[in-house]
């Protein structure tokens, strides 16, 4: 049915897109929209409306983690510095850097793991069970944006603009 509208190799196309196994997100399609995704230290409008909504620490992009309000971990991202340590869903986090938990004291463990060449010091819970993980991760805060490429077209609005009302 694609071949009528547009001849090409869909079945190769496909094939590559749904069976890959690649470490990175297929970002070509946003790189050729105008845009690329960037990181930066202070959490987008969109994080910020999803930890004031569910509650908790979202750092995905850093450690790894999503957290409950209460610093239990809710999921570990395969891969991660915090998947690396040992840590898993269920486990609470009760201190960071020797400090009692809280969403701000893991913030400011994070930005001062920023370069730092020891590794972030977690107490963390399992169950009756206490222990001491140290997590090799140096990045500080991380959260995902799309920027705008100078100079590439802008094909990326163009696709998402609003359709006019007839």
């Amino acid at each position: 049915g694609l071949n009528a509208v547009q001849p090409y190799d869909w079945a190769g196309f496909f094939r590559a897109h749904l069976d890959s196994k690649a470490p990175q997100a297929p970002l070509n399609g946003i790189v050729q929209g105008g845009y690329r995704l960037s990181f930066a230290a202070e959490p987008t409008s969109y994080e910020t409306a999803l930890e004031d909504d569910e509650g908790g620490l979202l750092a995905w992009w850093s450690l790894g983690l999503r957290l409950g309000e209460d610093g239990r971990i809710a999921d570990v991202r395969m891969g991660s510095s915090a998947d690396a340590a040992g840590l898993g869903p269920g486990m609470r986090i009760v201190a960071a850097d020797g400090r009692a938990y809280s969403d701000a004291q893991l913030r400011l463990a994070l930005d001062r793991a920023k370069g730092a060449a020891a590794p972030m010091q977690l107490i963390v819970s399992n169950a009756s069970y206490f222990k001491v993980v140290n997590v090799a991760y140096h990045g500080g805060q991380r959260y995902p944006y799309l920027e705008r490429v100078e100079g590439a077209p802008d094909l990326l609005d163009e696709i998402l603009k609003p359709l006019p009302l007839e």
